[in-house]
């Protein structure tokens, strides 16, 4: 199995292994099925400090099942519902099994499994042959193409360019977030 990781003002850790920051702010296809088109996994990433965002939000989709959304708080809903779970004891909702651990809320799905820690981090798992795209790279075990290829073709290596192809545009609040350097001079002095 092959794991993907996004967490923190987000770092994104590929199926590969490759590491890198990405400051979008938008709902990202994180990771998608690039053979069958079976599963898909978007990531709300939203505006949480000076330059940075955060994963916000997670909406799963698996065949014709009605997408699946896990909020921070580890709230699961779909179609408008809010599930209630017991910790521990696995829940079926349509082809999901969803359980709340305590520390996170994992979803199981043929092909991907999910655990979202309720804040502003996921694991995404998927076989080690899966043919994936989004975010998460192509797990192809080669992470030195992981964001040279995007959804419109070639980036050139450029993250920001990787990223944003993978938007779901929404041009009313979708952007890139300039991170502010740690040793910046923010001083207005005259002289």
């Amino acid at each position: 199995d092959k794991t993907c990781r996004v967490f923190g003002d987000p770092h994104i850790q590929t199926f590969d292994g490759r590491k890198f920051d990405f400051m979008g702010r938008c709902n990202y296809i994180m990771a998608v099925d690039c053979s069958y088109n079976k599963w898909m996994v978007i990531g709300q990433f939203t505006k949480c400090g000076e330059g940075v965002t955060c994963l916000e939000q997670i909406t799963v989709y698996y065949g014709t099942m009605v997408p699946l959304t896990l909020a921070r708080g580890w709230i699961v809903g779909q179609n408008g519902e809010k599930f209630r779970l017991h910790k521990n004891k696995p829940a079926t909702i349509d082809d999901a099994i969803v359980t709340y651990t305590g520390l996170a809320v994992e979803v199981g799905l043929p092909g991907v499994h999910l655990v979202w820690d309720g804040f502003w981090g996921i694991q995404i798992t998927v076989d080690e042959g899966a043919r994936t795209c989004g975010l998460c790279g192509d797990n192809n075990g080669d992470m030195s193409d992981d964001v040279t290829i995007g959804r419109y073709g070639y980036t050139g290596g450029d993250v920001a360019v990787f990223g944003q192809s993978w938007a779901m545009w929404n041009p009313q609040w979708c952007g890139l977030e300039e991170e502010i350097p740690s040793d910046a001079d923010n001083s207005t002095c005259v002289g």
